[in-house]
């Protein structure tokens, strides 16, 4: 089969993959191919669309600053954008720059090796295709490939089960359904609620305890989007000076450098943060995580308001909370869950990290087989994309005519993958 032949090549169509095209295509006037493994544009939103997901990022930060035309045009719905919308958008640049018609989709990469002699990279494909680049770009980001649990029974489950990372086209229907749910991470939390307004009923199984703070998510007003379009520049600078680029401003102010009066109006900043749907870690102060004595103060916050929600919950009965919390921060198995809708299971994993078998999680679920199951066993950072296409660096390594700098980068990559 021949060979095609670009200037550049670009593994994936998300934000990075379409902001690399519109530069070396339209700004550096390089003749482009982007290689993009779905059926559609939208990187980790083309395959992260399950019940709840959502970007945790504000809307106008969360948004391309390179075109002040398309930043004015485009009006987000949401403080915080949902998978559809974030689609929406993607698809809207694309078309406003035509990005489409450089856009390979259902093109997965299996190898990509690299000749010094001819200063050329070869790409191969599944679909049984070679590409030869000068510039190959990996625009695959860190948050997509799925990673399944190791969960004993799982290929002899008789009902339906899905993983949030790779979720159906086309959505899934609980209602009527008994679902379980594995994981509460940032995902879990996302998924949990939405699932359970729909589902006959929900068992949620988690294996270690997450605090997080309200959304506070809302309809954009219309004064607020006039504000985003009139401060384009000040938002633009902002996004740039803030440690994950946020639009927001994080206090420089460390918590435990001002005396014990002004520490015990600490937990107003929390409660502050917490009212604007904001991190308390990133807004609050920057100290979290470098100082124990903090995290003792937020998590004393946090712990104040489980005791008020299980407190209302437990019918005023004060003994019957704190065997609760003193449940909740042991890990224990507890039989709280704040809605009538869903309750909360708890399971532990070996140090191989494989957890409780399938039967057993029924088991413990109560006297019902579940009709639905959904997987929340993560995702593979960093570079998990990476990892089916390992050979990449592996022939970097192994090839003799690889320059001694490269190929000791490509060994120490290879290391690092799972």
């Amino acid at each position: 089969m021949s060979k095609i032949s670009y200037d550049a090549i670009i593994i994936g169509a998300g934000f990075s993959g379409l902001y690399q095209l519109y530069k070396l295509r339209d700004k550096l006037k390089l003749n482009c191919r982007v290689l993009e493994k779905g059926s559609g544009i939208g990187g980790t939103w083309y395959w992260n669309r399950y019940p709840g997901a959502r970007c945790d990022t504000e809307s106008h930060a969360y948004t391309y600053f390179f075109s002040e035309e398309i930043f004015k045009e485009w009006e987000w719905s949401e403080r915080y954008p949902g998978h559809a919308e974030i689609r929406k958008y993607l698809n809207y640049v694309s078309n406003k720059y035509s990005l489409n018609k450089d856009i390979q989709l259902d093109t997965e990469v299996i190898s990509a090796t690299y000749n010094e002699k001819n200063n050329l990279w070869i790409l191969k494909t599944k679909n049984d295709e070679t590409f030869k680049t000068k510039y190959l770009i990996t625009a695959v980001g860190c948050i997509s490939t799925t990673n399944i649990p190791n969960i004993k029974g799982l290929n002899e489950f008789k009902g339906e089960y899905y993983h949030t990372g790779n979720w159906p086209k086309n959505d899934v229907d609980f209602s009527g359904k008994k679902v379980g749910q594995i994981g509460t991470g940032s995902t879990g939390i996302q998924a949990a609620p939405v699932i359970a307004e729909k589902a006959k009923h929900l068992t949620v199984f988690q294996r270690t305890p997450n605090f997080s703070v309200p959304a506070r998510n809302n309809t954009l007003t219309k004064d607020f989007k006039e504000y985003v379009k009139n401060n384009y520049n000040e938002l633009k600078s902002l996004v740039k000076e803030t440690p994950n680029g946020h639009a927001f401003r994080i206090s420089e102010k460390l918590t435990f450098d001002v005396d014990e009066k002004e520490r015990e109006q600490t937990s107003e900043l929390y409660e502050l943060a917490s009212e604007a749907g904001r991190t308390v870690d990133k807004q609050a102060a920057i100290e979290l995580f470098s100082d124990e004595r903090l995290e003792k103060t937020m998590g004393y916050s946090i712990i104040s308001k489980l005791k008020k929600a299980a407190l209302a919950r437990s019918n005023n009965d004060l003994e019957g909370t704190k065997l609760v919390l003193k449940k909740i921060i042991t890990n224990e198995e507890i039989p709280l869950y704040l809605r009538d809708l869903a309750r909360l299971k708890l399971f532990a994993s070996d140090s191989d990290n494989n957890i409780s078998p399938l039967d057993a999680l029924i088991e413990e679920a109560g006297p019902w087989k579940f009709l639905a199951l959904e997987l929340k066993g993560g995702i593979q950072l960093e570079h998990g994309n990476l990892k089916e296409a390992r050979s990449i660096f592996k022939e970097l390594t192994d090839d003799a005519n690889t320059p001694n700098n490269l190929r000791r980068r490509a060994s120490e990559i290879l290391k690092a993958l799972p």
